[in-house]
């Protein structure tokens, strides 16, 4: 069933969503399960000498090879530093396009099928250079748009939103902040004012708080290792306190074991600082659009940094409008990513969504292009020519000429010599005529019994044979069938010489009486395999020495 993919690309986590349009032209979208147990997966790339490994697989790998696992590489789009990775430098929106690479190649195998279309979201703070960075190394046929944007067209989609109605989206991510006010209009949203984001401020910087304050004064240890579990543990505390209370955090250093309780009231006055900064964006966004707080009619919370209760309370108090947060925050966004790119299929996307082009260089992704109807016909066209083709070559042309080698004599020069004697001189003594049997014609010589059966070929010297009668009466005809019986045979064969021969005329002793008319050769009938006894004759000398012949008397 065609469907269309939907990729957040998050600075820590990625996301994707399919979207299918059932045959009642309903549009069903679902979050497309990435992890093993999660559908996100962490933005996480080992490279290796041999294989890159994604997520889950990645993070296990840079517990022993952490000089070959890269982690927040979006941050570093538009970055004219490369990032070395081991010995091997790598730029940003490359690995980017890898991480997408593996999304699409991991839904095109349990799905069996390339999806018709593929959106992907950028933060919204970002400028036309890293905009088009990342479009140049994405497969072909992408369409990007940004995060606020998706976050408010899948928002919208459940009719919750009256078209009109203005929304100030606040998108706080793993790796990047973003606000953005929209208007619903009856093809999709529209984009009031200039978006304002923070490009180093997200739930990454959460946790480089949450581990100063777990080292305290203690300078780094150096080991890596126990480094990245240090980390591991602090960012699970983070998304325990926006439930509990508190947490206990694990700390297993080099010289140092032991355990810090970290309070829900602790971890809000070291992060109220950065959300400070992310409330004043929103309010810079707000007044960009023309509007002022009152005028907004919700906030809506992305981003799974969002769920943190101090965030709701400092947008409440600074604006006074109501708070919208979506049951699943980290989803949103690839949820709109998915509707967006089922729009652009279906040509009703919203106008602010642009459709890039088609990339003109290499990239490390594959192209990724959906099969295409005009595809198909000229597979079809060339199919049908070929065997066109090669059907004129096979059947022979009704206009081309005859050469075939005309029919060659293969009668010898004695036989061609016995038979031009024969011909000119018919009547010698000693020559027969076999007698004609019921069913063949009459006027037909046999060969001398004494040559070979080859010698009845004709000479070349030879008259052509006259065209046989065709218009015959019914008078003609019986006399024919009575000349094919045994007894007028015999009579026919009483009188002395020989019949005229198919091959030319022959001279008679005494001149016959009129024989009956020919038959033609579509009034004779099939030939039998009996020969019949041959009629009574009476015997006459021969002149010839050779073995006497019977012949009638002169």
């Amino acid at each position: 069933m065609p469907y269309r993919l939907g990729i957040d690309l998050g600075t820590t986590f990625t996301a994707a969503a399919i979207c299918r349009e059932a045959p009642d032209r309903t549009v069903h979208r679902e979050l497309f399960t990435l992890g093993t147990r999660t559908a996100d997966v962490p933005s996480v790339l080992f490279i290796g000498p041999d294989a890159v490994l994604v997520g889950a697989a990645a993070e296990r790998r840079a517990v022993t090879d952490p000089e070959l696992v890269v982690r927040e590489f979006k941050r570093r789009i538009g970055d004219e530093v490369p990032i070395l990775v081991g010995e091997t430098p790598h730029e940003a929106h490359d690995l980017a396009a890898s991480l997408v690479e593996w999304v699409v190649d991991r839904v095109v195998e349990r799905e069996g099928e390339p999806p018709d279309a593929i959106a992907v979201t950028h933060p919204a703070s970002w400028g036309p250079h890293r905009t088009a960075l990342l479009r140049d190394a994405l497969p072909g046929d992408v369409v990007l748009l940004t995060e606020p944007e998706a976050a408010a067209t899948h928002y919208a989609s459940a009719a919750r939103v009256p078209t009109g109605a203005t929304i100030a989206v606040y998108d706080l991510g793993g790796g990047t902040f973003d606000a953005a006010v929209v208007r619903k209009t009856d093809s999709g949203f529209e984009l009031l004012g200039n978006p304002h984001g923070l490009d180093r401020v997200g739930g990454v910087d959460f946790d480089d708080a949450i581990v100063s304050h777990v080292l305290g004064s203690a300078p780094d240890c150096g080991d890596g290792l126990a480094m990245a579990r240090l980390r591991r543990e602090c960012t699970e505390a983070k998304e325990a306190l926006s439930a509990d209370s508190e947490a206990i955090i694990p700390v297993l250093l080099p010289g140092t074991a032991g355990r810090t309780r970290l309070t829900r009231a602790r971890f809000e006055s070291l992060i109220s600082p950065i959300l400070a900064d992310t409330v004043d964006a929103l309010g810079r966004a707000i007044t960009s659009a023309g509007l002022s707080g009152e005028e907004v009619d919700a906030v809506l919370l992305v981003g799974g940094s969002s769920r943190i209760p101090l965030v709701e309370e400092m947008i409440s108090a600074r604006l006074g409008r109501p708070v919208a947060v979506d049951t699943d925050p980290k989803g949103v966004v690839a949820l709109g990513a998915a509707l967006a790119a089922h729009r652009s299929v279906v040509s009703d996307a919203d106008s602010s969504v642009p459709v890039p082009r088609r990339p003109d260089h290499g990239c490390v992704p594959p192209r990724l292009t959906r099969p295409r109807r005009r595809l198909r016909r000229t597979k079809v066209f060339l199919g049908t020519f070929i065997m066109l083709v090669l059907a004129l070559a096979v059947i022979p042309s009704p206009f081309t000429a005859d050469t075939s080698p005309p029919a060659r004599n293969n009668s010898t020069p004695a036989q061609a010599e016995r038979s031009g004697a024969q011909a000119n001189n018919p009547a010698q003594p000693g020559t027969t005529r076999k007698r004609s049997t019921p069913g063949r014609p009459s006027d037909r010589t046999a060969p001398d019994p004494t040559s070979d059966s080859s010698a009845t070929t004709p000479a070349t010297n030879q008259a052509p044979a006259a065209p046989p009668a065709t218009g015959r009466t019914a008078e003609q005809r019986s006399a024919t069938e009575s000349a094919t019986t045994p007894h007028a045979t015999a009579a026919a064969d009483t009188p002395t010489g020989s019949a005229p021969d198919d091959d030319g005329p022959t001279a008679a002793a005494e001149p016959p009486p009129p024989p009956p008319a020919e038959p033609t050769t579509a009034d004779v009938p099939p030939p039998t395999t009996e020969e019949p006894p041959p009629a009574p004759v009476e015997p006459a000398p021969s002149t010839q020495a050779t073995e006497p012949s019977p012949t009638t008397s002169g």
